[in-house]
């Protein structure tokens, strides 16, 4: 291990002696590392892990800390950063109850809050996050539905002594297919938009949504990109940040749908 990392401790002597930086631990080698042993990447790799289970709340900082401790000393300066978005807060207590009780395979009853509390009997299968909130996915057992549930809004959770046979064997497929929290297991509905010229370029530097596809690059720069959904809900809100810079081309009823939105928007923003 090259003596600029972590672990080499204290000032070197003689010829190529390291310099001590002052606002850090680490020693940083006179000398460029040779093309053969190119400096290691677990150093950052450690700090943006960390740097990213801090925001996800303090049940996992705490879990976290010692290991990351161990792994990195990480002093004041941080050479990697990594922003999520902020998470609602997470009890920990409720987190653990649903967590073991997936592990058992057990069905959970809990309240659940949307405009008025309502029971729910639920075969939790997983823990997710997504864009700031936490949600448990699960099989609802009154209409045999999958869902989600916001763990802000589930009171009293409680496992009974009823067990399930199995997780889904597609849900991981699914959630890492997914942009969102309305992930759908079969895509089979196109949508077409054309992407203006002046934001055409972050279309093709990254996929806005998984089975996003440029099927054409117009002479002006401009682009028609493809997306397959299982749902509007999966891609609504991800297309209307790009607004005014995309069109919806087909299909024609989620078009009329945001002519619908827009034009209630205008009447709400000339309300006095």
């Amino acid at each position: 291990m090259p003596s600029s990392w972590p672990g080499a401790r204290g000032p070197a002597s003689g010829p190529g002696a390291g310099t001590e930086c002052p606002s850090t631990s680490w020693t940083l080698s006179a000398k460029r590392p040779s093309s053969r042993k190119p400096w290691p990447a677990w150093p950052p790799l450690v700090v943006a892990l960390k740097n990213l289970v801090l925001q996800l709340g303090r049940p996992f900082q705490n879990a976290a800390d010692g290991l990351f401790n161990r792994l990195y000393d990480v002093v004041m300066a941080e050479p990697v950063f990594v922003k999520i978005d902020e998470s609602v807060p997470l009890d920990s207590h409720l987190l653990s109850r649903i967590v073991k009780a997936i592990c058992m395979k057990k069905q959970g009853r809990f309240q659940y809050k949307v405009f008025s509390p309502y029971e729910v009997i639920v075969e939790p299968y997983k823990v997710v996050y997504f864009d700031g909130f936490w949600y448990l996915v699960g099989r609802d057992v009154h209409d045999g539905a999958l869902k989600r549930y916001a763990l802000d809004k589930i009171k009293d959770f409680k496992a009974t002594k009823t067990c399930f046979k199995c997780i889904p064997a597609t849900l991981d497929g699914d959630l890492k297919n997914s942009a969102n929290i309305w992930f759908a297991g079969e895509r089979t509905m196109e949508i077409l938009i054309l992407v203006d010229q002046s934001c055409a370029d972050y279309f093709k530097r990254r996929k806005i949504f998984p089975t996003q596809e440029i099927r054409e690059e117009k002479s002006d720069g401009s682009l028609i990109v493809s997306f397959l959904v299982g749902n509007y809900g999966e891609i609504r809100n991800i297309l209307k940040v790009w607004l005014p810079n995309v069109k919806i081309l087909t299909p024609e009823e989620l078009k009329q749908e945001f002519i619908a939105d827009m034009r209630g928007w205008l009447r709400w923003q000339k309300e006095r």
